[in-house]
C-alpha cells in the first residue's frame, strides 16, 4: 500500500546521517521516463517534505527504488539494504 511505503522511506530519511548529500544526489539524480526534481523543489525541504515530494513525483514504488540507488550512490549501504528488504513485502 502506498501509505505503508511512504512511512517506509520517511523513516529511511529519519535515519539518514548525511541528509543534505542525499538532497544533493537526488537534484542529479536521473531515472528512466521521469524528469530528475529539480534542487530548487529541494532546498530548504526537511526529510518529511522530502519524503512526500519524492513519492509525488516518482510514485511510491519509483521513490523507494530511486531511494534505493541514491543511498548506495553515496554509501549507504546498510539503508539501502533495509529498505529493501522493507520493499519486500510489498513484491508478489
Amino acid at each position: 500500500p502506498q501509505s505503508t511505503r511512504s512511512i517506509f522511506l520517511l523513516r529511511t530519511l529519519l535515519k539518514l546521517i548525511n541528509f543534505r548529500k542525499f538532497v544533493g544526489f537526488l537534484s542529479e539524480h536521473t531515472k528512466p521516463g521521469y524528469k530528475s526534481i529539480p534542487h530548487g523543489k529541494l532546498e530548504d525541504k526537511d526529510r518529511l517534505d522530502t519524503a512526500k515530494l519524492l513519492t509525488a513525483h516518482y510514485g511510491s514504488q519509483d521513490a523507494l527504488l530511486v531511494t534505493v540507488d541514491i543511498l548506495e550512490e553515496i554509501n549507504q549501504n546498510d539503508l539501502a539494504q533495509r529498505l529493501q528488504r522493507s520493499m519486500g513485502k510489498f513484491s508478489s
